[in-house]
């Protein structure tokens, strides 16, 4: 099996050669890495084609010409071109850990049972965000029913996988960069919905777990940085995103059975996206958010009502 990654990047010229020193300097090399840029104006190609020099690893760079705004073209793109089986991702300010590859490798024979495989994400101590969230995270993984397959490697099935989502209210995996998967389950699932300029990943993990399980590597994938760099450049997304991910959750458990549990979760997720935008005055999406609560949900007059008077409170600044 081949093993490449795939790191999409936009205006990162200060910190994208640490980035890729991370792929580099694996314990087990990767046999192709793509980074893919997204039309940055600064010198992010400069900086690229820099540590590429310095590296025997096969590496190669694609330039975008248009800005699409958001990992998922830049990220297809890439993996189009990527000479691999496995796929990994690598969001442009964070870091693999040394041993990323050499992990997967122990367990390459199980790798595609699943669809997607994750390990865990760390925070570095001199990091200066809290790692309260990546932890969190990780312990609401150990609480799941996984089977254990070989040693260090975990399955989730796939209604599981889904509920947890549901349940976690995010992608508890936290980020692309702990994501691996087959190169051919991504062509299966149409790969990262363009779609989708906040929240690729989390509409990826949806569109995988209606066919596939989920592996789980006990193994530390890679460092969150927190540099506040998003190729998006407009974090208002990831809300909105979030409430079109859950839109296609409630849509997919309309047809299959729904554990009584998660039935308020996804009864209220849309209404509280809708409140959050509001309040950010995104009040056209939040508007959008709302209708389609009520077109999934088929809230009945009082939730309804209840909901347009949150809305009003908000927009006159009555709630923060």
């Amino acid at each position: 099996m081949r093993f490449g990654l795939v790191i999409p990047t936009y205006k990162s010229a200060a910190f994208i050669e640490q980035t890729l020193e991370s792929a580099f300097r694996q314990t087990v090399p990767f046999d192709d890495v793509v980074v893919v840029d997204d039309a940055s104006p600064d010198e992010t190609c400069a900086a690229v084609e820099r540590a590429m020099a310095r590296t025997p690893v096969p590496c190669r760079l694609i330039r975008l010409t248009t800005n699409f705004g958001g990992p998922a073209r830049p990220t297809n793109r890439g993996i189009e071109a990527c000479d691999a089986d496995y796929i990994l991702c690598l969001d442009h300010d964070d870091e693999l850990v040394p041993g990323r590859v050499e992990s997967l490798r122990r367990v390459e024979a199980h790798l595609d049972t699943c669809g997607l495989t994750f390990g865990r994400m760390r925070v570095r101590s001199s990091a200066t965000t809290s790692s309260a969230g990546v932890e969190k995270a990780w312990t609401f993984v150990q609480s799941l029913p996984l089977e254990r397959i070989v040693e260090g490697f975990l399955r989730l099935a796939p209604n599981e996988a889904r509920a947890a989502y549901v349940r976690f209210d995010e992608l508890f995996a936290v980020s692309m960069s702990a994501f691996g998967f087959p190169k051919g389950v991504w062509s299966e699932v149409g790969g990262f919905d363009e779609q989708f300029r906040g929240c690729a990943d989390a509409a990826f993990y949806e569109a995988v777990t209606r066919s596939y399980s989920i592996g789980i590597l006990e193994s530390d994938a890679a460092y969150k940085q927190f540099l506040g760099s998003n190729l998006s450049e407009d974090w208002s997304l990831m809300t909105e995103d979030h409430s079109d991910v859950f839109a296609r959750f409630h849509a997919w458990y309309r047809n299959h059975p729904c554990p009584a549990e998660l039935k308020p979760h996804l009864r209220s997720e849309l209404l509280k996206r809708a409140y959050m935008l509001v309040s950010r005055r995104k009040r056209r999406a939040g508007y959008s958010s709302l209708a389609r609560s009520i077109s999934y949900y088929g809230l009945d007059a009082r939730t309804f009502a209840t909901a347009f008077r949150m809305q009003v409170k908000l927009l006159s600044g009555l709630i923060k």
